[in-house]
This record gives C-alpha cells, sequence and structure tokens, in this order.
C-alpha cells in the first residue's frame, strides 16, 4: 500500500510538469491484481450468512493491504452497480482479476493476512456485530463454531469466542459490555451500524470498510423510548469527533431512518449508508485517474427562456448506488441525480464512473442536508454554518451549483424554519439554489434570485402512471399562475424510462427543465409564496391504551390485569380528557375539562389510588401550561392524600409529549411525595377507530 501511495504522489508531481509527463505516468500506472468471488446468498443466519460474513470480515482483513479482494453480490442485491464498477476499474483503472470460487479457496490464496479468528453465536444474532469489531481491531476472520476447521487449516488462532457468552443478555447490555472491552481502541472518525433487516438475517456488506478503519459495531437503537440503547448510542455519538461519519444504516426491526439521522445530526456526525453498501474497502482505494477533473458534462443555460407553462423538474433520490441510473431511460430527458458528496474521499474512482457515464441530460446536485446526510435543525447551532461550509467545499470539487435539503427531525413536518435557510444564504453563497424536502412540502423563499423550492411531488413507485399524470395535472389546476415551477421528486426505485412516459402524456404547456434552469427561471419570474416553517400546536387529540412493553416504572399497571387507556378532544387549547382504567371486571371512569393557559381545575370526583400503598386522594386541583414551543402539554396537580394519618399535601407533574415519530404519546409523571425523584413513563400507542 506505501508502494502505491508513494507512485500516485510521483505522478502528481508529473503532471504538474508537463503534459508529456502525464502520458508516460499513464502508461506506467501501477497494476491491480484482485481475487473475485460471489457473495450472493440468502443471507440468512440458518443459511448462507455464515458463508458471507466470512467472506467480508476476509475482504475487510485483506484490503488493509491494497485493493486485492473483490465481492460480487448478484443481480438482485439492492446496489445495481457492482458487477458494472468492476468492469469499470478493468477498463479504465489497470485492474486484472482472478476469480475464485470457494471460501476454502480465498482462505488459501490470503492466508497471510488474518491474524487469527473470532466465533460468533448463532444462537445470539448480535454477537456476529460484536465480532466484526474485535475483527476489525485484531486482524480476524469471523466464523461460526462450525467453520472453524477451515480456517484452524490455514494456520488461524482464536482471538475471541463468543458462543454463550451472550445468552440471555439484551442487546444493551451485549453492547455495554462491548463498548466497555473496545471501545478505547476504536476510531473516532468512524462508526458502524449493521442495521438493516432482522428477524434471522443480516446483511453486513459495510462490514469490510468499518473493520480497515477499526470502528465499532452496533446496531443500538436511537429511539428515544428505548432509553437504554438511546443513551448509549447518544454516549457513543458524543465521543466522536465532530462531523465523524457514521457508517450503515439503522435496524429495521428497532427504529426508523428518521430518529438514526436526528441522533446523529445532533451530535454533528455525518450519516453515509447503507449497511448494504458493497466492497467500499475495495473503492476506497481506487483513486481518480491522474489528471482526472469533476467537471458536469451537463452545460448549464444562465438565460432560459421564460413563458406561461408549467416546468417540471425531476430529481431521483439515491439514484447513483441503488436506483435507476443504470435502468433504462436515463439520458433520455432532462434529470437530476443526488450526488455522495462523501465519495470523493471515499471512493473517487466510483465517482468518476458516474462523471464519465453521465450525458448532457444529467445534472448533478449535492446533498443532502450537510456534509452528509443531516438534518439542519438537529444540527448544534454552533456547528451547522461549518456543516454548510464543508457541504460547499466539496461542492466546489465536484462541480455542483444546487444544493438539496431533507430533514425529518420533528414529526409531521419536512419543513424548515426561517433561520436554516438563513443560515443556507450565508454559508452556500455560490449555490444557484436549493430543494427541499421529500414528500412534498411548504418552505419556499427567494433571494437576489437565488430561490429555495420545496418539492410539490412525489412519486411512489405504488403510484400508477395515469393517477400521476391525473395528480400533476390537478396540481396545475390549484396553482394557476403561470410560469407555476414543480419539483417532483422520484423515490429511488423508479426508473427513467417510467418517468418519462408519464412526462409525455401531459399536454403541451407541462415542460421538462433540468434543475439548474428551473431554479434559474424560478428565481427570474418567481411565482411562489414565501413561506417558513411556523412552531405548530401539537394535536392530542386520539384514543391511547397503555403500552406496559415500552413504559416504565409504572407500578401496578405492570400488572397484566391493568389497563389505561385515555380519550382526548381537543380544540385549539381546550381539552376534554377521559381516562378510563380498570382491574380485572373493576373499571374506573374519570373527566377533565381544562384549558392550556387557563384556570385550575378542581376535579372532586376523581380518585387516584398510589399503587398498592393506602394513599387515596380528592379534591385535586389542576393546572395545564403548554411546554416545549406548544409541542408538549404540562399538568401541574396539587392532592390532598387521605392516608391511615390522615391527609398528606402531594404535588404530581405530568408532561405529555409525542415520540419523534408522532406515533406514541409519553407521559412523564414525577410525584413530590418519592425520595428518589424516578419519573414514572407511561407510552401510549394511538388505537385506530375500526371503518366498516
Amino acid at each position: 500500500m506505501k508502494k502505491q501511495l508513494v507512485t500516485a504522489a510521483f505522478y502528481f508531481v508529473l503532471i504538474a510538469l508537463s503534459g508529456s509527463a502525464l502520458g508516460a505516468a499513464r502508461k506506467a500506472a501501477p497494476q491491480i491484481n484482485a481475487a473475485v468471488i460471489d457473495v450472493s446468498g440468502d443471507w440468512k443466519i440458518d443459511g448462507d450468512l455464515p458463508r458471507e460474513a466470512l467472506l467480508i470480515s476476509l475482504e475487510g482483513v485483506v484490503n488493509k493491504n491494497g485493493p486485492r479482494l473483490y465481492l460480487l453480490y448478484g443481480k438482485n442485491y439492492p446496489y445495481t452497480n457492482v458487477q458494472s464498477l468492476l468492469d469499470y476499474y478493468r477498463k479504465k483503472h489497470h485492474v486484472t482479476t482472478t476469480r475464485l470460487n470457494t471460501v476454502e479457496e480465498a482462505l488459501q490464496k490470503f492466508k497471510d493476512d488474518p491474524k487469527g479468528y473470532v466465533v460468533w453465536d448463532k444462537r445470539v444474532r448480535t454477537s456476529l456485530i460484536v465480532a466484526y469489531t474485535v475483527a476489525g481491531l485484531e486482524d480476524a476472520v469471523v466464523v461460526t463454531g462450525a467453520q472453524i476447521p477451515l480456517v484452524e487449516k490455514i494456520g488461524l488462532k482464536p482471538v475471541a469466542d463468543f458462543r454463550g457468552k451472550f445468552t440471555g443478555k439484551s442487546d444493551l447490555e451485549i453492547y455495554q459490555w462491548a463498548y466497555d472491552t473496545y471501545w478505547n481502541r476504536c476510531s473516532r472518525e468512524y462508526i458502524t451500524f449493521i442495521g438493516g433487516v432482522g428477524r434471522g438475517r443480516m446483511q453486513p456488506a459495510i462490514a469490510d470498510f468499518g473493520m480497515i478503519h477499526k470502528t465499532f459495531f452496533t446496531d443500538l437503537s436511537t429511539r428515544l423510548e428505548d432509553r437504554g440503547e438511546y443513551d448509549l448510542a447518544s454516549k457513543i455519538f458524543g465521543e466522536m469527533k465532530p462531523f465523524g461519519i457514521v457508517l450503515g444504516w439503522h435496524a429495521y426491526t428497532k427504529d426508523l431512518e428518521e430518529e438514526y439521522v436526528t441522533l446523529a445530526s445532533s451530535h454533528a456526525l455525518r450519516v453515509e449508508g447503507l449497511n448494504t453498501a458493497p466492497n467500499l474497502s475495495f473503492h476506497s482505494q481506487i483513486p481518480a485517474t491522474p489528471g482526472f477533473q469533476f467537471k458536469q458534462k451537463h452545460k448549464y443555460n444562465p438565460n432560459p427562456k421564460v413563458e406561461k407553462k408549467v416546468y417540471i423538474t425531476l430529481i431521483q433520490s439515491d439514484g447513483l448506488g441503488i436506483g435507476a441510473w443504470l435502468k433504462p431511460g436515463r439520458g433520455e430527458i432532462p434529470y437530476g441525480w443526488e450526488v455522495i458528496m462523501n465519495w470523493i474521499n471515499m471512493a473517487p474512482a466510483m465517482l468518476q464512473f458516474y462523471y464519465e457515464q453521465a450525458t448532457p441530460n444529467d445534472c448533478f446536485l449535492g446533498a443532502l442536508g450537510g456534509a452528509g446526510y443531516m438534518y439542519p435543525k438537529a444540527i448544534p447551532p454552533d456547528k451547522l454554518p461549518e456543516s454548510i461550509r464543508l457541504a460547499g467545499r466539496f461542492m466546489d470539487k465536484l462541480d455542483l451549483r444546487i444544493f438539496e435539503i431533507f430533514d425529518a427531525s420533528e414529526p409531521g413536518t419536512r419543513d424548515l424554519p426561517k433561520r436554516i435557510l438563513d443560515a443556507f444564504y450565508k454559508n452556500m453563497p455560490d449555490a444557484l439554489g436549493f430543494f427541499n424536502g421529500y414528500g412534498p412540502a411548504h418552505t419556499f423563499d427567494d433571494r437576489d434570485g437565488r430561490p429555495f423550492i420545496s418539492y410539490d411531488y412525489y412519486l411512489s413507485p405504488k403510484t400508477s402512471e395515469a393517477q400521476a399524470v391525473a395528480d400533476l395535472e390537478e396540481l396545475a389546476t390549484i396553482n394557476p399562475k403561470r410560469p407555476y415551477f414543480l419539483a417532483f421528486h422520484v423515490r429511488e426505485s423508479n426508473d427513467v424510462k417510467r418517468v418519462k412516459a408519464i412526462m409525455d402524456a401531459l399536454g403541451p404547456d407541462f415542460e421538462i427543465v433540468a434543475p439548474d434552469e428551473f431554479l434559474t427561471m424560478a428565481g427570474e419570474r418567481p411565482t411562489f409564496t414565501t413561506r417558513y416553517e411556523q412552531p405548530a400546536r401539537a394535536d392530542f387529540s386520539g384514543v391511547w391504551k397503555l403500552d406496559k412493553r415500552l413504559s416504565a416504572n409504572i407500578g401496578i399497571y405492570k400488572n397484566s390485569s391493568f389497563g389505561l387507556v385515555k380519550r382526548i378532544a381537543q380544540k385549539g387549547s381546550q381539552f376534554s380528557i377521559e381516562t378510563i382504567s380498570n382491574y380485572g371486571r373493576s373499571i374506573r371512569d374519570s373527566f377533565l375539562e381544562i384549558k392550556a393557559g387557563g384556570a385550575p381545575v378542581k376535579a372532586p370526583d376523581r380518585i387516584r389510588r398510589m399503587g398498592y400503598m393506602g394513599a387515596y386522594a380528592d379534591s385535586i386541583l389542576t393546572r395545564l401550561t403548554w411546554g416545549n414551543h406548544k409541542n408538549a402539554l404540562i399538568f401541574n396537580s396539587v392532592l390532598n392524600l387521605e392516608t391511615s394519618q390522615g391527609t398528606y399535601p402531594v404535588k404530581i407533574k405530568s408532561v405529555y409529549h409525542f415520540s419523534r415519530d408522532g406515533r406514541q404519546l409519553i407521559m412523564t409523571e414525577t410525584r413530590s411525595s418519592q425520595k428518589d425523584g424516578k419519573p414514572s413513563v407511561f407510552v401510549f400507542l394511538k388505537t385506530m377507530p375500526v371503518f366498516k
């Protein structure tokens, strides 16, 4: 590897000296000899995963010494570019390949690279994730018990054996042990989340890259209600370097993308997915061709003619790696593609592949939200300007003129407050303009001809072409001013051929334009209304049923015989709250009519039992106020408890708020009479009415 780096540096010197030297340097470019082996399989723990996991770990060990092993993932793999990139490297980057067919062949060929092996427990899925941490630190491969003879045949010794070690332990306990044992040796610039699919499956393709950077591997939940895992994930994120990279993806069985990216962004970290991203340890060591410059083939027209039409611009998310780039139709119509800007450092030759394949109709734009996938509203305010400036530097290097933002850090909205737009306009002064959203959003602005436009349409792969045409025609009807600028987001699983069919079905009043020309025209003739996100008052209306599994410290309500339901009707600041509790066949109903910010309300008919303790209450006086920008409710109640010795005054504070995804109502309650001060956390799930 050192020899290759020195050689590459020498070539750059030659480029600087003369054009003739450039030709000589290219002729003398070092040959890369790589082995290739197939890992396409079912990714099941009881199926092909042991073989796939071992080979991915071998790739992570072998490629620490240069790009020497490349894995093929099959035609049905999420990343459609695996074979195409290898063909490109053969053609343009002096790569030759040798085909391997079995694990035994691969181990024999690279027997001098691994320093040992780590045994994971097939009965405890999480043990494989921890095994990758150890494998990266110790230059080891990961194996099951059944695979031990394979690796001992080439002389490897055990580094760690997790069989039985984690039996009966929770993921939190396992990851806490791994943190205590290995974190001090792990990278602070990268961390790897092996999330994605669960329930007996795993797709850890990103692990090879995580291993060469000695990262900590995990799939901790980033859902606030999973308090223990969330706190550990937050602690680890907090100990990383600012603008470090979170590799991989969240666990689909634990949390949501929005929660994962929000927590990472709150620590000023960049997310670079997915867990299924293959061969990054190989891609990262193939430099761009000496002298290559990242210049778009798309030619920007700074003076487009603006007519009284509906102008549509099409932008595809995740299009390069897992989307439509290699599918039919590309190049036939003007089209926007998000660029993963961190690839300029992580996979420069792979990025070169796309720039070289682009047609004049392919317009690249910077993404997404920051210097990587980040939610700007969640980024600490003191770090936001630097995140935007770092993204701007990437854009300069990659010849990008447009930036795209998507922020799902708050449930129910994809809009942005004025302060976020101020930051982008100030710290990205060379951008032609900005796009915002995923599904439709409502943030719009225009400053000195540099528009900020939200998507008005989202094309789901489930939407029929006829329905999409009808939707676009209706949007044109309800936006009657001309020109009307309609930003159209295309989900990655659509292809350009399908999108073109939709566009072809529209009338002559519709015209497709490239994203840069679209923004230029919109800046010249804006017909949209300037609008920012406004603080919204939360709506607590609904029927909410206690989820005991998610709740904590709730006393008798953990008992299977107890139940708790709240029916909340809200009109502005006026609330009607019915609480229904049951114990076996005994049911108690209580009502509270109260106004947030209004006078305290006395509820003499309400009786609260203090768990199994002998204390009852009446004469409850409750005051309700708004909290947290009207996204939380704070109930302060004064009770006179009737005890065996008389009465005792107690204050109770209950705070209602929503989980980040808006699907859970969380009530955190504390009592002044409790010595430990530990709150009760009641988590309610919304129950839907049955429509017949």
